[in-house]
């Protein structure tokens, strides 16, 4: 396995026994950038770059296009965007206004409709990790490149 190609190029495909060696190695490095402070954004924007790369290579495995990662991406931004959005604007209402008795339970729906919308895009990640790693990939080769193990040429070449 060659691990700039697994990690740096969306081209070709990737078996699932790689693709579960990678995407433990980007885990391993996405705990371990958390620790860097400065640097972490950068490094998480790589992180992220390596992750669709990885998604691509698995998708194309099982024949589908690398596009397919666009649903479950987008939907974690949005779930994270609003998330967000009702957690600061929960809290903001509560330090902002004369009635906090009232607004209490305002602001504890808005926060846990912050946490639910966090939730649901860590949930809807895991479960797209899940269909990657387990979905087995097409038999021989596929518009996408020849089996992963395999040899790109016939042995008669």
């Amino acid at each position: 396995m060659n691990w700039g190609s697994l990690f740096f190029s969306a081209e070709g495909r990737v078996g699932q026994k790689d693709f579960w060696l990678g995407a433990a190695a980007l885990f391993v490095f996405g705990v371990v950038i958390h620790a860097a402070v400065g640097v972490g954004t950068l490094l998480w924007a790589l992180s992220a770059y390596c992750w669709i790369c990885l998604y691509s290579k698995r998708l194309h495995d099982i024949g589908k296009s690398g596009w397919t990662q666009v649903l479950p991406w987008a939907l974690g931004v949005f779930c994270l965007v609003f998330g967000g959005f009702a957690v600061i604007s929960s809290v903001l209402g509560m330090l902002f206004t004369g009635l906090p008795h009232f607004l209490g339970g305002v602001v504890l729906g808005g926060m846990s409709m912050g946490v639910g919308l966090f939730a649901l895009s860590a949930v809807v990640h895991f479960l797209f990790l899940l269909w990657l790693g387990l979905t087995p990939g097409q038999a021989g080769a596929n518009r996408y490149g020849p089996e992963p193990g395999s040899r790109p040429f016939s042995a008669a070449a």
